[in-house]
């Protein structure tokens, strides 16, 4: 058995929040491309020298997954306020992609008013 930091590297490098992480625990994958993206993940394997699996992707002992010069993707820490954040703005682009693509030459006279009335109500100033 090699002391701890000796040659081989099997020492664990990670420092702060990320010294806790454990296989199964949740963590926030941020996604610098170009779009911010951030999904939550689990934690799947540790190694002796702190690389993590997430997603079936490996980070570094920092957090960090560098994917090109221009693109990486960074672990954060999981908070349950953090995941609802990730869930509200996923069902915001989707809607927002619902909307972007409707046909609304097809749409009836009748939904049109009735969809010009909500968009209305909701961007008029009180």
């Amino acid at each position: 058995m090699r002391p701890e930091g000796g040659v081989g590297g099997d020492r664990d490098r990670r420092t702060g929040w990320l010294r806790d992480l454990k296989p199964g625990d949740k963590v926030i994958v941020s996604r610098s491309d170009t779009h911010r993206t951030e999904v939550v993940r689990l934690v799947e394997k540790v190694t002796p020298t702190g690389r993590l699996t997430v997603g079936g992707m490996q980070f570094d002992a920092r957090g960090y997954r560098k994917i090109s010069t221009w693109h990486s993707d960074l672990l954060s820490p999981w908070t349950p306020a953090g995941e609802d954040a990730i869930k509200r703005a996923h069902r915001r682009a989707a809607n927002t992609n619902v909307l972007r693509n409707v046909r609304w030459h097809e749409l009836s006279d009748e939904v049109l008013e009735q969809l010009a009335t909500i968009v209305r109500a909701a961007t008029t100033a009180p």
